[in-house]
């Protein structure tokens, strides 16, 4: 029996390009990646006996996650610039597989939001992405 390939989660990266620099985020905490789906048209008539569809628009979900806020850490810094720019940015994300997968596409930064700072935790920030366009996977 052959044993399945998996993808661990552990050493998962996050890079965004803010200009010309292409930024590796450091310290994420945890990442959904977007994902897509597709937008069905019903073509259902009145003497059919199931449903029918054809397929339209791909629609993507946001991609989101969780940093380990640290002011000093300068790929954060890139990361407040990039949340305050409405502006179209390049991300990719590479999985830690042994072929090294990517997910790029370009999107808007939506949210960037630090968590409630207490005494025994870290204070964190949960971003999202909304991709804008083409998601390409290459495995």
């Amino acid at each position: 029996m052959t044993t399945p390939a998996i993808t661990p989660g552990k050493g998962v990266t996050l890079a965004v390009t803010n200009g010309t620099a292409t930024v590796t985020i450091g310290q994420i905490a945890s990442l959904t990646a977007p994902g897509v789906t597709q937008q069905v048209i019903d073509t259902t008539d009145l003497d059919q006996t199931w449903d029918t569809g054809v397929g339209s628009i791909l629609r993507s979900s946001e991609m989101s996650g969780v940093l380990n806020w640290d002011a000093s850490h300068t790929s954060h810094d890139d990361v407040w610039t990039v949340a305050q720019s409405p502006a179209v940015h390049a991300y990719l994300v590479t999985f830690a597989n042994s072929g090294n997968s990517t997910l790029g596409f370009d999107g808007i930064m939506t949210k960037f939001e630090p968590t409630e700072a207490t005494p025994e935790g870290l204070v964190k920030v949960n971003f999202s992405v909304k991709p804008s366009g083409t998601i390409t996977l290459t495995v």
